[in-house]
């Protein structure tokens, strides 16, 4: 790999295309890389995932709206869709931190065993 800068100042790593074999001091830094991907898949699924979900975005509006005309107070309109994008965060960091807790239990955390040792991994074809 190779680091270098753009006019903008930002540092940009160039990947020479050789991939060198997992060795077992390798692990830390294997459960960091995937650690952070994972993390950063929390905010995706919250708050981007509107995106995928329109509708999800019209039920979250017909609940503002209703909670409006039922209690008339304004509050209600910047208080519900604050409370339930907080809620979609937490329920997705919940989600993700309780899988990557699993993962490092058990397959990142045997990474030789599970990866490089195993029989799918011998070279033949099953």
């Amino acid at each position: 790999m190779e680091e270098k800068h753009t006019q903008q100042g930002k540092k940009v790593i160039e990947f020479s295309g050789v991939v060198r074999e997992f060795k077992p001091e390798d692990r830390v830094h294997v459960q960091r890389i995937f650690s952070e991907g994972m993390m950063e898949m929390i905010y995706d699924t919250s708050i981007r995932g509107f995106r995928h979900h329109p509708e999800s975005l019209l039920l979250y509006s017909a609940m503002t709206i209703a909670g409006f005309v039922l209690t008339k107070c304004w509050w209600m309109i910047v208080l519900l869709p604050v409370l339930v994008l907080c809620g979609r965060y937490l329920c997705s960091r919940w989600v993700i931190l309780g899988y990557l807790t699993e993962a490092m239990r058990t397959d990142m955390g045997h990474m030789e065993e599970v990866y490089i040792n195993s029989p799918r991994n011998s070279g033949s074809s099953s």
